[in-house]
């Protein structure tokens, strides 16, 4: 099931009582670097919508809420380094991220990749939309993955409880009942 050599440093991982170690490691990966990448998710996709900023710190914010997207897609979707499946019974599959594969596209190609793909036309960039897509659908994935950890990591994982986010979005407002973002 979970192989603790995935996700440490293998000089940690040798050290001392293995079964120790790896206890440790789930914790720290399930009671807080997990929750962390929501609260950073969260944070900026605030900070984007609620206030202005100037051109260094909104691309700064934008490339933080994209690496934290891309890195929690990558853990759901059991890609590479910790996944979502080690801490279940080895078959659990995200089930609320299909519809983002043209938002993963922008992830990759706009902010961790520098390509020939990348644009310029602010209106093919990640935009507020966008952002709000891919909060609620993460939001919507933390809480499946809840329900499916096997019995061992039982409650060392509380899905995020997000704030009500209100972005601009004039009468065709709708709120997300799992992630409560208010957006299109």
């Amino acid at each position: 099931m979970f192989d603790a050599r995935k996700c440490l440093n293998p000089a940690v991982y040798l050290r001392g009582n293995a079964m120790g170690t790896r206890k440790a490691a789930n914790k720290d990966i399930l009671g807080h670097h997990l929750p962390y990448e929501f609260h950073m998710l969260q944070g900026t996709h605030a900070m984007l919508a609620n206030r202005e900023h100037d051109t260094i710190i909104a691309n700064a914010l934008i490339e933080s809420f994209c690496i934290h997207a891309r890195l929690l897609i990558e853990f759901f979707e059991n890609k590479q380094g910790c996944k979502a499946k080690d801490f279940t019974d080895g078959t659990y599959a995200a089930a609320h991220l299909e519809l983002l594969g043209h938002l993963k596209t922008k992830l990759n190609t706009q902010i961790a990749h520098l390509t020939d793909k990348r644009t310029t036309d602010p209106n093919d960039k990640i935009t507020l939309d966008d952002r709000s897509k891919l909060l609620a659908a993460l939001a919507k994935e933390a809480n499946n993955f809840a329900t499916c950890l096997a019995p061992a990591f039982q409650g060392m994982f509380r899905p995020p409880a997000l704030k009500t986010l209100v972005i601009a979005c004039g009468s065709a407002c709708k709120k997300d009942p799992v992630s409560g973002v208010i957006g299109v």
